[in-house]
């Protein structure tokens, strides 16, 4: 309904004479399409973890700053390293090293299985 009456003030501006009455831009769109758009709003979903600055490791604290990340304004800056707000990131868990890939561990199993071929390598060779 909102997008319909958006097209219609785009089609044919702010104030028409559209089928022989008069519309402005705030009645074009009904009270029924403002409140849909105004719990569209309050339903979003906002991060509930931590947000860090990618630069310095800074984590944003909402109390600090009363309002949430995903509210802040374009031109926030961090506090420690002057980084742009596009550079913080959500904090996906509290484990460090662990990643989404397996980590370390296909790395250290393989490099367990090339230290045991060459130590049989060198086993066979001085052996004969």
């Amino acid at each position: 309904v909102a997008a319909g009456a958006l097209l219609l003030l785009a089609l044919f501006g702010a104030s028409s004479n559209f089928c022989g009455s008069t519309t402005s831009a705030r009645q074009a769109i009904s009270a029924p399409a403002r409140g849909l758009i105004s719990l569209q709003a309050e339903a979003k979903d906002y991060w509930e973890g931590e947000w860090i600055c990618a630069d310095c490791g800074y984590i944003y604290n909402e109390r600090s700053f009363g309002q949430k990340f995903e509210e802040l304004q374009t031109g926030f800056k961090c506090p420690q390293c002057a980084a742009p707000r596009r550079r913080f990131a959500r904090k996906l868990g509290d484990k460090i090293g662990t990643t989404l890939d397996g980590g370390d561990s296909p790395i250290l199993i393989f490099s367990a299985c090339c230290l045991v071929l060459v130590l049989a390598i060198s086993y066979y060779a001085l052996n004969n």
